[in-house]
This record gives C-alpha cells, sequence and structure tokens, in this order.
C-alpha cells in the first residue's frame, strides 16, 4: 500500500486531471509498439472535443532502421538529462510520428500509477518539438489540424 491509495478517489482524479497538460512527460507501457518495457512520453497536445491526447516518444537513440534518412533523423530532437532529471541518459524525442490515446485512458492510469508523471520538458525543447511536428511530412494534415498545429 501506498501514500496514495489513502486519499479519496475524488482527489485522484482531480491530480490525473490536472497532469494532462501540454509538455509533461509519463513513464507509460506502450501497447501499440513492438517493446517489452515502458517508454517516456511527452503530452504534445489536447483535443477535449475529442476527448483525446496527442503524444511522441522519447528514445534512448536514433533507430537506423525505422529513421533510414537524413530527413526522417532531423525529425528526432535530442533531449538532455542534464535538464531532464526523469531521464537516465541523453536521449532522442520522436517528433516523427504523433500518437495519440483517449483522455480518459490517460486519467484511468495515472489515477493508479501517479507516480508515472516524472516531469515536464524544458519550454525551450517544447517549442522546438512543436514546430518540428508541425513541418513534419510524415505526420498526417488531419492529425495535426486536430491538436493544432496547423
Amino acid at each position: 500500500m501506498s501514500l496514495g491509495d489513502l486519499f479519496p478517489d475524488n482527489l485522484k482524479e482531480q491530480f490525473a486531471e490536472r497532469n494532462i497538460n501540454i509538455g509533461n512527460a509519463l513513464l507509460i507501457k506502450l501497447i501499440d509498439i513492438q517493446v517489452n518495457y515502458d517508454k517516456y512520453i511527452i503530452i504534445v497536445g489536447i483535443n477535449n472535443m475529442e476527448m483525446a491526447v496527442a503524444y511522441v516518444i522519447i528514445n534512448t537513440e536514433v533507430n537506423q532502421n525505422v529513421a533510414p534518412t537524413s530527413y526522417l533523423q532531423s525529425l528526432h530532437l535530442q533531449i538532455d538529462r542534464a535538464r531532464h532529471g526523469f531521464l537516465a541518459h541523453d536521449s532522442y524525442i520522436n517528433c516523427s510520428d504523433l500518437k495519440e490515446f483517449p483522455k480518459q485512458e490517460i486519467i484511468d492510469f495515472l489515477i493508479t500509477n501517479p507516480e508515472r508523471v516524472v516531469g515536464n520538458i524544458d519550454v525551450a525543447l517544447l517549442t522546438d518539438v512543436y514546430q518540428t511536428i508541425k513541418s513534419a511530412t510524415t505526420i498526417l494534415p488531419i492529425l495535426k489540424k486536430k491538436y493544432g498545429f496547423i
């Protein structure tokens, strides 16, 4: 039993909702990619009309099999451990692919796993992430529009 287990459900839900913000980093198990470990993600968009959240994934390195061209590699931004203490080492944000979760799914996850809110990214880096997603030709315009990138 953790200290969080002692809080009433409405406080847990309020905490979860407060932590669904653009720039927040979460440690989460992703079922739509083929890895058997948790990944760091960064929330980059929220669509309250559709109750959906957009995110990008942090990887330890740029996978040359996934990003074989210089253009695809340029869509991976370095995130440094020095300013992002939740990381074990410098890593890369994959801005070539915008992924989505239903907002309620994230809320439910954070209610039971509040420790998975690990921090947020530096404002300057968040601006770079936004600009990279906005210009990425690998992301469908309809998805960019849904989250305010165009």
